[in-house]
């Protein structure tokens, strides 16, 4: 689907500028690994302003705790025993976060192995000057037309 999705941006390269096909692979193959730093680094930039704010945000879920308490016990239901206050602290949350982070670096893993057998394909479905289509670009151009694309 990403070798689909990016290799228009190939062959405009191709037709606009007049450019072989190594040339075009070579900057498509920028492009996508540009954009996907620029992925990673959004991600790690959002976790690390979410671990900046981990502690704000547990003294507003504290607040809210408190105020929905006090909501509660005014209309005559026993908050004795809920504890979500005990579940819900700092540590745990951190708990939760390590377990989480070696997940992420596993998903970063096979997001860069989907990258490189995207990049491998455009390169496939790219055609060479005067050169026939190989044998997996003219199944994917095969498939591709049957199915309504381009």
């Amino acid at each position: 689907m990403l070798a689909y999705a990016v290799a228009p941006f190939a062959k405009w390269l191709m037709h606009r500028f007049k450019l072989n096909k190594s040339t075009a692979a070579g900057i498509t193959a920028i492009a996508l690994a540009a954009t996907g730093a620029l992925v990673i680094f959004g991600v790690e930039f959002g976790i690390a302003r979410l671990a900046i704010r981990l502690p704000i945000y547990a003294q507003r879920l504290n607040i809210i705790y408190e105020q929905a308490t006090t909501f509660l016990n005014a209309h005559g239901i026993a908050t004795s025993d809920f504890s979500i206050k005990d579940v819900l602290t700092i540590e745990r949350l951190s708990e939760v976060s390590f377990l989480i982070l070696p997940a992420a670096g596993t998903i970063l893993a096979k997001g860069f192995l989907i990258l490189l057998l995207a990049f491998l394909s455009i390169i496939e479905m790219l055609p060479a000057e005067g050169y026939k289509l190989s044998p997996w670009a003219s199944y994917c151009r095969a498939t591709a037309s049957t199915r309504g694309g381009t």
